[in-house]
Formats: structure tokens, sequence, C-alpha cells
């Protein structure tokens, strides 16, 4: 959490630095710019827009003021609204949305009645922002208390998070080309609620005084609309304390329909490959490390693209990354398989289940859903980056990779249990633990020696791509799998031992992420 905070501070003062030498720079023009004019509604617009998008994809990520947790308290409507405000510019989405209103006043630093006008439209801006923001939020909470709304949501936000790079390049490039139509619709935004309030000081800067005026009314109107809507929502909202997101009904089963179990063996390690399957795919905690496989396959491509252009489908540095990396996470998955059953682990400890069936059904559910997809993205890694010649040793490596990661984490795991979220938790929060930092760190010194099995295979590549020689690629490919299939026995077996003698141990310390 610390960690988190200090980076995303970081990154905040950067993009405030390089805000602030751009509005300072634009702000010294003489004259009544309408370019200057442009930007005040412009960044007023992008405020809006990050307040009232975010919620539809953040609502549970954060419940401490949500109705269910105030309900409990003596609070009125009204007293619940102010706090909820106040809360909203508390912390770093909070310091950020004040900062970022404070360093676009310099764009008016040559104008002292405009940049008044601006200071004293923040207040109501931001408070109109952030009305509608938590309106977005309630009916947030409603629509995500559908089990598959709500994981269409977080599937969808998640990819926008891992996306975030070309996302915002690919923004960034229509934003210069659509520049000339900007001026047209920000025009059109002032009269929105999403630019009404940052359009009056952009008016007073041109000289429009009455555009000034209505533009302020309009404000009141659509803070006063938003302040209605919102009671009525939360006074709704607080009347239904409980039924939002409570269980449903059970579903009715048809006698001897075991679902994915009857597709395994009726043995210890079928039933366990089988719930493996099952909470991978069903579990909202889970399933973002199936999604998240094919999108960084995506993600290398794009990132390609975005930083060095057409060329970047035969960057060889690119696709060497994707073709270790990403099937070494897939199966790093497997050291966090414990974690997510959490206390339910016991049924498992108390069986009891050997290590030997522990160890390989556990190995088989993950492989089912993870050997596929290094499969298919090796194809559409040498597809996309024109290497087909390559295949065999992208392939081996590939696989290569993700028998190491189960493997090695099929011994690790006995060792260090990684903190997940709770079961009915959010998949974005991570459960506090006083050791954190540290295993952080030894989860990276891991990642790293499992990439280092790669070497091998990486070297004979290497060799290949300087000789042409077919024998090398395949040789690359087969020491690749040869490393793999060494290191998921060997990870298995000492794992099955250990988990023989320490089960209960893991138990006690899974049991505690809360």
């Amino acid at each position: 959490m610390i960690v988190g905070t200090i980076f995303g501070s970081l990154y905040l003062l950067g993009a405030l630095v390089g805000w602030g030498v751009f509005t300072a720079t634009q702000g010294a023009h003489e004259g009544n710019d309408p370019q200057t004019a442009m930007l005040l509604v412009g960044a007023g617009v992008l405020l809006a827009l990050l307040w009232w998008i975010l919620p539809i994809f953040a609502s549970g990520t954060d419940a401490t003021l949500d109705p269910d947790h105030l309900a409990p308290y003596p609070l009125k409507t009204k007293d619940i609204q102010l706090g909820q405000l106040l809360g909203g510019l508390i912390g770093l989405p909070g310091l950020a949305t004040v900062l970022f209103s404070a360093v676009t006043a310099l764009l008016l630093w040559r104008h002292p009645v405009s940049l008044v006008v601006y200071v004293l439209m923040i207040p109501l801006g931001l408070a109109l922002v952030l009305t509608i923001s938590r309106i977005i939020s309630l009916l947030a909470i409603e629509i995500s208390s559908i089990p598959g709304v709500k994981q269409g949501l977080i599937i969808v936000g998640f990819l926008l998070m891992m996306g975030a790079g070309p996302l915002v390049a690919g923004l960034a490039l229509g934003l210069g080309e659509a520049w000339d139509a900007l001026p047209s619709a920000m025009k059109v935004l002032s009269w929105t609620p999403l630019g009404a309030p940052f359009a009056v000081a952009s008016a007073v800067y041109m000289g429009h005084w009455g555009k000034a005026l209505l533009f302020l009314v309009l404000s009141l109107i659509y803070l006063a609309l938003s302040w209605v809507i919102w009671t009525k929502l939360l006074n709704r909202a607080m009347s239904r304390i409980g039924e939002i997101g409570g269980t449903t009904a059970s579903k009715q089963v048809e006698a001897g329909n075991t679902g994915i179990f009857k597709h395994f063996p009726a043995s210890p390690r079928g039933a366990l490959a089988a719930r493996t399957v099952h909470m991978l795919v069903k579990d909202p905690r889970c399933n973002l490390n199936i999604i998240m496989i094919p999108a960084f396959y995506v993600l290398f491509t794009l990132f390609g693209r975005v930083s060095i252009g057409e060329e970047s489908t035969g960057n060889p540095v690119l696709l060497a990354m994707a073709a270790v990396f990403v099937p070494a996470l897939a199966g790093y998955v497997y050291s966090y398989l414990i974690s997510y059953e959490n206390s339910a682990f016991s049924m498992n400890v108390l069986a009891p289940v050997s290590g030997k069936d522990d160890r390989w059904g556990r190995a088989w559910g993950l492989l089912v859903l993870m050997g596929p997809l290094i499969i298919f993205g090796s194809l559409f890694l040498s597809w996309r980056f024109d290497n087909f010649a390559s295949l065999p040793a992208i392939m081996g490596l590939g696989v290569g990779q993700l028998l190491c990661g189960v493997g090695l984490s099929a011994f690790v795991d006995m060792l260090i249990s990684v903190p997940v979220p709770p079961p009915g938790g959010s998949p974005f929060k991570t459960p506090k633990q006083s050791d954190g930092f540290s295993k952080g760190l030894i989860r990276g010194l891991i990642m790293l020696v499992l990439m280092a099995f790669a070497i091998p295979g990486g070297i004979l590549w290497i060799v290949y791509s300087s000789t042409s020689s077919p024998l090398w690629m395949w040789l690359s490919g087969a020491v690749s799998l040869l490393i793999g299939a060494i290191v998921f026995f060997i990870g298995l077996t000492v794992g099955a031992a250990r988990y023989d003698a320490h089960s209960a141990e893991t138990l006690q310390r899974v049991s505690q992420f809360r």
C-alpha cells in the first residue's frame, strides 16, 4: 500500500510538473487567445470524465463510504452527502484533482480578473463533478449486484488498466489529428454538466460576460438537480441495506449433474484438478489470471507499435520478452491457488489429501487452461512478429517456461503464501500484511529465477538467428522443453514432500488473508 502510494505520488508529481510548464507557457500569451479558452474548458471536461467513468469499473473496490457501511451510524442523509463530498477530496485522487485544478489556473496568470473568477468557480465545479460521481457510484453499486454485469465491468476495467499505455498514446495521436475540431467540441460541452462550471472563467477571459453569467446559472441548476437526484438515490439505498448485493436464490441443479467434476476422474487428484479449473474460471478473483495471459500477448505487440512504429512487428527483443515473460507468469499463477482457497484449504488438510495428489491435481487443472493459451499465444507472436521460422523455438520456450513456472511454484508456495483478496472481496484489493514488502521482493526474485531457466534455450535461439541453421532453432525448442520437464517433475516431487510435512502451517498462513 505504501509503495503504491509512493509510486502514484511520483507519477502525479511528474504529470503536474509537465502540465504546469505547459499551462504557464500557454498563459504567457498576450491578448485573448482562443486556444487558452478552449484549454480551460477542456481541462474541466477531462477532470469530470475521469470522475464519472472510473466509478463504473471501481465500484466495490473501496466501500468505506458506501451506504452499507454508514448505515449503523446515526447519520442523516445530508451528513452523509457532505461527508462523501469531502471524502472525495481525501487521498491521492482527491489531491490530484485539487492540484490539477490549481495548476490549470496558470493559464490565466496574466489575466487577474479571469484568474479570480476561475478560482471562485473551482469549488462549484468540483462540487458538481463529485456530486454526479456519487450518483454514478450508487447506480454502479446496484448494477454490479448482478453477478454477470459486475464481472464484466471488472474484466473491462482490468483490460483498460493493462492497456493504459497504448490507449493513452493512441488517444494522444488521435487528439493531435482532431485538434482543429476541439474548439467546436468544447463550445458544445460548455453548455453541459461536463464543462459549464469551467466555461465561466473561459467566457470572462474572452470578454463574454453575458455568456459567463449564463454558464454560472446553468452550473447552479445542474448542481441543484444533481443534489436532488443524489439525495433520492441515497435515501433509497439506505432503505434497502442488505438487499443490494445479497445472495440470490440457489439454482436448481439436475440430480447427478456434477458440472465440471464429471469431466475428471473420480479420484482426489481428479477432484483437485476439477476444483482448480472451476475456481480459475468462476471465481471473480481468479479469472482475471486467465484473461491476463492473452491480454499480455496483445499488449506486447501494441507497445511495440506505439514505441517504434510499424517496424515493431519484427522487433526481436519484444518477441523474446513476450515468449519468456508471459508463459512464466502463467505458470506462476500456481503459487496463488492455495491462497485463493483461504480457509477452505482446511478440507484438503483434514481429508487428508496426500502431497502428491495435491501438487499433481492442481498442476493438471492449471495446465488444462494455461496450456492452450500459451500454445495459441506462441502462434500469435510468430504471426504478429512475422517470424514463423522461429516457431519451434518460440513454442518450446513458451511451454518450457509454463512448466518451469508450475514446478517452481509447487515448491515455493509451501514456503511462502502469496497474499490475495479474501473470498468475496474485490480482485483489486490486496490484504494488509506487515511483511508485504519483503514478500513482494521475494516474489520478484522468484520471477527472475524462473526466467533464468530460459537462458539456455534463448542462447540457442540467438545462435540460430546468427547462423540461420534450422538445427539450432529445433535445439532451442527441445532444450527449453527438457529444462521445463525437469523443473516441473522436481518441483512437484519436492513440493509434495514439503506439503506432507507442512500443510498445517500453510493452512495457518492462508487463513489469515482477510
